[in-house]
């Protein structure tokens, strides 16, 4: 997908990235960052880069900095002195750069963690609250990260034929997809209200979202957050489930947020379930998989190299 120095190489590939870029390591706002460049390289090669909303990046958006690294934080506020949220982006790009000219030239992963000394522990937590409000500003009406998360899809439709897939981050209810909103581009529509109203400056809000609006993003059963598709079993979700991919005209779904041990198949072969705690801040141990279709053909790619994947039903007992 990107070469050494994280360019844009995959010519016209389309990449989901099903969300939660966030809070997962000490590196979010890099993460987003290297995402956003991404998503700006990749049309000049053909391609496309489609980075979904998870309910982490919507807790960063509610002013929810519990699961963000403290090292993140104190990162903040020690580079960030002017505590400006418009400093942060350019501050983080400079990291960025930095990090992966490091990275090519063959530096551990670890170089740029900083190591406090003793001496310095003591005004450490004044130095995480300063990062903690900056984190807010950032996030909040307004400010930059805000801005750069308005214009994520909630769910989204990629490929043809065998191919053609929806993806969405936790799940896709019938209840919102295809009863409340009749198609993806709807839902996203209502989303997208959503996640404009909270990144709009204050004193420049547009109208209110509905509270069906606000449903899709906050509540416990909606896409960012639903646990029933991948956690109930097979009898109870799956005729729930293949309405939704009958009515979005689609081979299967294919959906992150609950942690699995490898990429599993439900529903015979109607949902992916993808999230493996890959991260390895997440998850120590945790391998990079990607999720693969390809003239027909699914395919899991891992460290170790591609692997055909197709249906098995041995969860539908």
């Amino acid at each position: 997908i990107v070469d050494e120095h994280a360019h844009w190489i995959a010519g016209d590939t389309t990449l989901v990235q099903t969300g939660d870029l966030v809070d997962r390591g000490n590196a979010s706002l890099a993460v987003l960052e290297l995402f956003a460049r991404l998503e700006e390289e990749a049309p000049l090669h053909g391609g496309r880069v489609v980075p979904l909303l998870g309910n982490h990046e919507w807790l960063c958006l509610s002013s929810d900095y519990r699961y963000a690294s403290k090292h993140e934080l104190a990162w903040l506020g020690e580079n960030v002195p002017s505590g400006k949220a418009s400093d942060v982006r350019p501050a983080v790009s400079r990291w960025l750069d930095n990090f992966l000219r490091l990275y090519a030239g063959g530096a551990n992963l670890d170089v740029l963690d900083r190591v406090y000394t003793e001496e310095e522990r003591p005004k450490l937590n004044n130095i995480i609250r300063q990062g903690a409000d900056i984190w807010m500003d950032i996030f909040g009406s307004g400010g930059p990260y805000a801005q750069l998360l308005s214009s994520r899809r909630i769910a989204t439709v990629e490929g043809k034929g065998k191919c053609r897939t929806l993806f969405v981050h936790a799940g896709l209810p019938e209840s919102v997809v295809p009863k409340l909103y009749g198609t993806v581009d709807a839902l996203n529509e209502a989303g997208g209200a959503m996640l404009k109203y909270h990144a709009a400056p204050r004193g420049a809000k547009p109208d209110a979202p509905s509270k069906d609006a606000k449903r899709i993003i906050t509540g416990n059963d909606g896409p960012l957050w639903i646990r029933s598709w991948a956690m109930d079993r097979a009898a109870r979700v799956c005729p729930a489930i293949e309405t939704v991919v009958e009515e979005s005209q689609v081979r299967r779904a294919v959906v992150g947020h609950t942690v699995q041990e490898e990429v599993t198949e439900k529903c015979h072969g109607h949902l992916t379930l993808l999230d493996v705690g890959m991260s390895d801040a997440y998850n120590p141990g945790g391998k990079p998989t990607v999720w693969e279709c390809e003239d027909g053909q699914v395919r899991i790619v891992t460290p170790s190299g591609r692997k055909n994947f197709g249906s098995r039903h041995d969860d539908e007992l």
